[in-house]
């Protein structure tokens, strides 16, 4: 019997065809199946490999002019100066060299090279833990600082994921170097209009004069609100930035009271207040959108502007901390004071002026008075509503002027605190001890654990057929948790951190899947059935 499942089923077969049922009159024998790895693709994804490399083979106009991005570039820890590290040294030029099958590696010039990634693999499955780089390489100065590089670049072939050619007219700065140039091309387009145009008394095209600012209202400060006011205030609009919450300064000592002595600021808290939820708070910059993307970068670049440390644009998981957010969103406050924006802190938005259907305005009132005795009127033109994750009484107001609100899943669950120096023994074993609370050669340790139960026609809550995921939030290495409740009658809670992730105490969230067919399930309807469902 061992001789014949040796000989129908070796030890790593290949499978070319589809497999037959072998029938047995003793038994059924079991199908083996090869082992899959990194090397062994399905033949659709290898068309649609070759045809990507095709498409990135036909973009490469001219080897000789641009940038080459050389991804995948390992270097041990060992060999590696370390986490804070993003200089190009001896051992990263190997790997460039292996790369560009370049016989000497000290003979290539360190300036024609730039980091543009780095990122610690520090997980079990692999060999030893290492620094994984992404590097351009800059053609023109190579062949200008190394003649002899000219050959190797010649045989240069694009591989995706690996090598990619990249026009120089693909980067692009910040936004506010963006929309200014956004603003020199229109005043270029109405200087050519002007010549077959009429002009006024001040030298001005008939067409330029005649437009008026547009008067914009955003209602929060945090991420998109301030990103918002920034762009259409550098545009040439007239903005108004309304905040319910106070200013960095007043509300770190609103936070302060609420740490020490319990004291619950409604108005003034972990959630409410200048930058919004995320200002104490652990301060990842995650994207699941493309991380080197142009978009992408040109927010990271304009948070390097205001005072971001630069290493945020290499990092392969970016992380501020709040020690950095708050001295960050003073210097955007000032940029925006400059342009003209009028910044109304304290001031909460009761309701929309509509005439006709169409938007005229906002009612707003001191965010302290309850009685809405302070209220006013802002006239404008549109209103961009940023108002973050816990603004209830404006999503109530929202739905009262027959706004289309649309009900989405979230994750609710609770938060897990561990010693850090557990994590950093499990994660990294005799690494750990290369840690030391951030200051280290390599990061403090994290983790990620996800679990997905359930299928189709499983019953929870009796709404129906669903699954299920529990997984890992908002993991804040070296961190503290928070107390980030807007309501006295309720619990809520986060994490945060500083930059060095210094703290011996690690945290993270554990969070369930919550669907809207569960609000079904507790007789909860409408598109604010979410909510109802926070505070049963």
């Amino acid at each position: 019997m061992s001789l014949l499942h040796s000989q129908l089923f070796p030890p790593n077969p290949i499978p070319l065809y589809p497999v037959r049922t072998l029938k047995s009159r003793c038994q059924t024998l079991p199908i083996l199946c090869a082992k899959r790895t990194g090397k062994l693709r399905y033949p659709s994804e290898k068309r649609q490999l070759k045809s990507k490399h095709k498409e990135a083979t036909a973009e490469v106009k001219n080897k000789f002019e641009g940038i080459w991005r050389l991804s995948n570039l390992s270097v041990s820890v060992k060999d590696d100066p370390g986490k804070d590290s993003y200089e190009v040294f001896d051992g990263l030029l190997q790997e460039i060299a292996k790369v560009l099958k370049f016989p000497v590696a000290s003979m290539l010039p360190r300036e024609a090279f730039s980091v543009i990634r780095k990122s610690f693999d520090g997980r079990k499955k692999i060999k030893s833990p290492k620094f994984v780089y992404s590097v351009d390489m800059d053609v023109d100065r190579l062949i200008s600082l190394e003649p002899r590089s000219w050959d190797f670049i010649s045989k240069l072939e694009p591989r995706v994921g690996l090598i990619e050619h990249m026009p120089r007219e693909r980067f692009s700065g910040d936004l506010i170097s963006i929309t200014q140039d956004c603003n020199n091309f229109r005043k270029a387009n109405v200087a050519e209009e002007s010549k077959h145009g009429i002009y006024n008394g001040s030298g001005e095209s008939s067409k330029c004069s005649s437009i008026r600012k547009p008067k914009i209202a955003v209602v929060g400060s945090g991420p998109s609100g301030l990103f918002a006011s920034l762009v259409l205030a550098e545009l040439g609009a007239d903005v108004t930035l309304i905040e319910r919450g106070q200013p960095v300064e007043k509300r770190g000592r609103d936070i302060g009271a609420l740490i020490v002595r319990h004291i619950l600021e409604l108005e003034s808290n972990f959630c409410f207040g200048e930058g919004g939820a995320g200002t104490w708070s652990d301060g990842k910059l995650v994207t699941r959108i493309g991380r080197n993307s142009s978009s992408v970068l040109a927010v990271l670049k304009t948070l390097v502007h205001f005072g971001a440390p630069k290493n945020i644009l290499i990092d392969g998981k970016p992380h501020l901390g709040t020690d950095r957010l708050v001295p960050l969103l003073r210097n955007f406050r000032k940029h925006l004071d400059e342009l003209g924006v009028s910044i109304k802190f304290g001031t909460r938005v009761d309701d929309l002026l509509t005439d006709n259907g169409q938007i005229v305005g906002v009612k707003v009132s001191n965010s302290q008075d309850q009685l809405l005795m302070t209220s006013q009127k802002l006239g404008c033109d549109a209103v961009v509503m940023a108002v973050g994750h816990s603004a209830r009484d404006v999503y109530n107001m929202l739905l009262s002027h027959n706004m289309d609100l649309v009900p989405k899943d979230f994750a609710v669950g609770l938060r897990i605190e561990h010693p850090q120096e557990v994590i950093n023994r499990i994660q990294y074993a005799g690494l750990a001890a290369e840690v030391h609370c951030g200051r280290g050669k390599v990061p403090v340790a994290d983790y990620k654990v996800n679990y997905a139960s359930g299928n189709v026609g499983d019953m929870t809550f009796n709404s129906g057929d669903t699954s299920r995921s529990c997984y890992s939030f908002c993991m804040c290495p070296g961190g503290q948790v928070v107390l980030t409740s807007t309501n006295p009658s309720e619990l809520c809670i986060n994490g945060m951190s500083f930059s060095r992730r210094a703290s011996r105490w690690a945290n993270a969230a554990l969070v369930v899947t919550v669907s809207t067919k569960d609000f079904e399930a507790l007789n909860l309807h409408g598109p604010l059935a979410g909510i109802e469902f926070q505070v049963v």
